[in-house]
């Protein structure tokens, strides 16, 4: 279940890991000042955002480790192997090898556990 939206509570402005998400910043208000009843924080709310998987791909990079194995297996026969190809080639294999990575971290369920926390407010 997305947590993305939804509202949180801390008692800085760092650190948002009770673990509660509620749907309105009325809600974290009341349960951040009902956990902390007992104590003398300070209370800040905040909403979640999620990020995305972070997949990133640089073809040039694999075109280079890719270049220099074939330099190392054949010689310099294979110096300028991949070293020109077409850019929207380039665009598509980097768009394809993000797809099939994204799908790979879904299926295996390494999806991030974190996010980070926006429109933080103090609470008095």
């Amino acid at each position: 279940m997305s947590k993305n939206g939804k509202w949180t509570f801390s008692e800085n402005e760092e650190f948002f890991n009770y673990g509660e998400y509620f749907d309105t910043k009325k809600e974290a208000i009341a349960a951040g000042k009902e956990y902390f009843a007992d104590d003398d924080y300070a209370l800040y709310v905040g909403q979640v955002e999620e990020g995305g998987l972070g997949v990133m791909v640089d073809v040039e990079s694999i075109f280079d480790y890719i270049n220099q194995n074939m330099c190392d297996e054949a010689g310099e026969s294979a110096d300028d192997y991949l070293m020109y190809t077409a850019p929207e080639h380039d665009q598509e294999l980097e768009n394809e090898l993000k797809d099939v990575i994204t799908k790979w971290i879904t299926r295996h369920g390494y999806q991030p556990t974190f996010f980070k926390v926006v429109n933080i407010e103090s609470v008095e």
